[in-house]
């Protein structure tokens, strides 16, 4: 038996890169029609740009799209 000082590798095909990956969501709103999403300089920042404007805003899963969507009816209201 093993101590604890001398473990022994085990491979049981389990890869923590591939489970650390989390499965991307397809987007569902609306604004993604009229909005472009892309990965900044810095990677783990996510960008979106209005196909119209082509202003700049955050889409961050967490930072929703409610700002996107207030952007694009003020945009179409001034058109």
């Amino acid at each position: 038996m093993a101590s604890l000082n001398s473990l022994i590798p085990v491979d049981d095909g389990f890869n923590e890169y591939e489970s650390a990956l989390k499965r991307q969501k397809s987007t569902t709103s609306k604004v993604w029609n009229e909005m472009k999403k892309f990965e900044c300089e810095n990677k783990n920042e996510l960008k979106a740009q209005c196909n119209h404007c082509k202003s700049i805003f955050s889409a961050k899963s967490s930072s929703r799209t409610s700002h996107l969507r207030c952007h694009l009816n003020n945009y179409l209201k001034k058109s």
